[in-house]
């Protein structure tokens, strides 16, 4: 009765984990480790494949399946039934969405160097990222995969910074006909 609120599980060499009642082979792993529950795919409980929505209960024993390519999802975040497991799954998500803002962000300045025709070194582009409000190359390649750069901006930033003069169509004052 002194752990009612609580389940024992092992881990296939015989390690104990605790964990209250209701947790799932998502908290199991990242009480292990958060690698291993960043990684996790799947688990085996007392042999079995079961799904990672299953509650676990005293006496299991839990083998996680894992996957070094495989991120958390951020649904797993209502299965999680410990903080421990919830926090890391939020970082997880967080830094996921930052590297694919990155990523994106490198090759929407790559487009727009080549249609410049042109190359940044590290000066320029941290004068590029200064002049745009971002203290670092890396914030604002960030900041342009999220949008918060717009399309319009960077090219003349981008020739300001370069010293070039943006080529422009001038603007012709028709007469009004009365």
């Amino acid at each position: 009765e002194l752990f009612q609120d609580q389940v024992f599980c092992f881990t296939p060499r015989g390690r104990l984990i605790a964990l209250p009642r209701g947790a799932t082979p998502i908290d199991f792993a990242y009480a292990l480790h958060t690698d291993i529950g960043d990684t996790c795919v799947g688990a085996k409980i007392n042999g079995a494949i079961m799904p990672l929505v299953t509650q676990l209960r005293s006496g299991d024993e839990v083998e996680i399946i894992r996957d070094q390519n495989h991120l958390p999802p951020s649904n797993w975040e209502t299965i999680a039934a410990t903080g421990k497991a919830r926090s890391a799954i939020r970082r997880a998500v967080r830094l996921a969405a930052q590297q694919r803002a990155h990523a994106l962000g490198e090759h929407v300045l790559s487009v727009a160097l080549e249609r410049e025709g042109s190359t940044l070194d590290e000066s320029e582009s941290k004068a590029l990222a200064e002049a745009l409000g971002h203290p670092s190359k890396r914030d604002l390649l960030g900041a342009v995969g999220e949008g918060k750069v717009s399309t319009e901006e960077l090219p003349a930033e981008l020739a300001a910074v370069k010293g070039l003069r943006r080529r422009r169509h001038k603007k012709i004052d028709l007469p009004v006909a009365d």
